[in-house]
């Protein structure tokens, strides 16, 4: 089993059948689906019979190749939705609606961004068009009002604070380092200037924290409520590259791609590199995490120009000694909790002459389970 530096992760299964740079990849909500965009279109694997691929929604043909993903589910429909964005402007939901929107020069989609609680699609054009639909139940777009950020160059676009003007867009500018922050009305409420170039970005609302992709310097993390840079995370490189991050593992990591075939995986309190997932030689520009059954998982593949085949890598979080310890201690207590039990029903229905042989052997096999207890190192730190 080929596992990380710091034997934290192990690589449970490859998905075979991509070829060439991986320019996007997603987990889908619940982890049972990723996707994954490039030049030969988009690809889906069904993950709970690992290597199976399903068919390929489109290839690149005319479009050009894919370069977003966004996975979206409605409250009463319990089927996904994969919606995709191309290089040449093609806004594409898995072949029941395709369009080409309008973004003037430089048409490439370069984010999409879905959120459940509104049902509202957000879309950023390299022109710095950022557009919003409505996703209706047959899961098709009807157009709302789009707004036009001159030399902003949207990289990333992510859904913030729901306000009384409809949830907020926020749009990152790849060269520009500004942060525009945009209601249902298309008005820019605010702006935040980050001195940085922006890679990628990634929000969690729940836990007012935001992390920005600085390509010269590595992950820097924010404050939403605040918009005040609290650290950075130093991550190694020979290239100024863009490099998709995610906040990982219940909010406890923060992962980050690079230019040398390496996912560093950052404690997010201490800022310290806590492992380091050897996915390839080449760039990893693309990455994707959520916890499947309670086990935090990563989907990543190599994007560089000059890779041929490329299967989806998929990493999981193992448990560590102490969990494992925690899991064997919960273990013996509740057997000793059913031995009490079993015990009490038996001194109901006995001789009072069996019941000092019963003690002896009740006080002995719970004297043996404490000196255990006591013998394992953090057996309680679950």
């Amino acid at each position: 089993m080929q596992t990380s530096q710091r034997n934290l992760y192990s690589l449970s299964a490859t998905l075979h059948g991509h070829q060439g740079p991986a320019a996007c990849i997603a987990l889908n909500f619940d982890g049972t689906l990723v996707a994954c965009g490039g030049y030969q279109g988009t690809s889906i694997w069904h993950l709970p019979t690992s290597n199976y691929k399903m068919e390929v929604p489109t290839l690149a043909g005319e479009r050009g190749m894919t370069t977003a993903l966004a996975w979206m589910v409605k409250r009463d429909n319990a089927d996904d939705a994969l919606a995709y964005g191309t290089e040449d402007g093609y806004l594409v939901f898995t072949e029941v609606f395709c369009q080409l929107l309008e973004g003037g020069s430089g048409t490439e989609i370069t984010s999409l961004a879905y959120d459940a609680n509104s049902s509202q699609l957000a879309v950023g054009h390299r022109s710095g068009v950022i557009h919003r639909f409505l996703i209706d139940g047959g899961m098709k777009p009807r157009a709302m009002k789009s707004a036009l950020l001159p030399l902003h160059s949207s990289q990333v676009v992510s859904f913030g604070h729901h306000g009384s003007s409809g949830p907020e867009i926020w749009s990152f500018g790849r060269d520009s380092g500004e942060i525009a922050i945009i209601d249902e009305n298309a008005k820019v409420l605010k702006t935040h200037t980050t001195g940085s170039v922006i890679g990628h970005a990634f929000m969690c609302i729940k836990d007012d924290v935001l992390i920005l992709d600085d390509v010269s310097l590595g992950v820097a993390l924010y404050k939403i409520s605040t918009a005040a840079r609290i650290r950075t995370f130093a991550v190694p490189g020979d290239t100024r590259r863009c490099r998709n991050i995610a906040i990982h593992d219940q909010g406890t990591a923060i992962l980050s791609g690079s230019d040398h075939g390496v996912v560093y995986v950052f404690d997010r309190r201490t800022g310290d590199v806590k492992d380091q997932i050897p996915v390839g030689g080449d760039w990893v520009q693309s990455l994707s995490s959520v916890d499947i059954e309670g086990t935090p998982t990563i989907a990543v593949a190599q994007s560089g120009e000059n890779v041929g085949v490329n299967p989806i890598q998929l990493w999981t979080r193992r448990a560590s000694i102490s969990q494992r310890e925690a899991i064997s201690t919960m273990e013996r207590i509740m057997g000793m909790i059913c031995v009490v039990m079993a015990l009490s029903f038996i001194l109901q229905n006995i001789s009072p002459s069996h019941f000092f042989h019963l003690v002896n052997g009740l006080f002995g096999l719970i004297s043996s389970t404490f000196r255990s207890l006591l013998q394992a190192d953090d057996g309680w730190a679950i």
